[in-house]
């Protein structure tokens, strides 16, 4: 009778160790993501939270709509449509005044957000400069420093 060589029993352990290390990695990663993302992210503000929230909130949405509005003067060469400017100048001016007028507490997002809104101002009333006169608008050092600041004002 022809000898069978024994069965050889295979080591379930490098299986074990490396579901165990992809596992780790996984959960790893999932906690770091969600602890980077508290400061990846300004924290949802919800109307009416506090005061420091509806002016975070009204300063968000100066800052916002001027972002949304502001592309067709820098893309366009001059001269500009001194018309559509005025509304948007309007508008961003408007919503700069409300955010003021809500950020009438002393908690510190309050005083960022006074901060951002004259900052904003300080830009709106340059880019209102250059369209008026005519002059190509560019987004100089200057001006994209005096943006960060509004951004992290908010």
């Amino acid at each position: 009778m022809p000898s069978t060589p024994p069965a050889t029993k295979r080591s379930d352990t490098p299986r074990i160790v490396l579901f165990a290390a992809v596992a780790i990695g996984a959960i790893a990663s999932f906690l770091a993501n969600r602890w980077w993302d508290q400061y990846d992210r300004p924290h949802p503000v919800q109307p009416g939270d506090s005061e420091a929230g509806d002016c975070r909130l009204a300063g968000r949405s100066a800052y916002g709509y001027f972002v949304d509005h502001i592309g067709p003067f820098y893309s366009s060469p001059p001269p500009y449509d001194v018309k559509a400017w005025d509304s948007v100048e309007s508008e961003i001016y408007s919503r700069i005044s409300n955010a003021e007028l809500k950020c009438i507490c002393f908690e510190p997002p309050c005083t960022s957000v006074k901060g951002a809104m004259k900052d904003l101002r300080a830009v709106v009333a340059q880019i209102n400069s250059a369209v008026r006169s005519g002059t190509h608008l560019s987004a100089g050092e200057g001006v994209s420093m005096t943006l960060d600041r509004v951004r992290q004002g908010l």
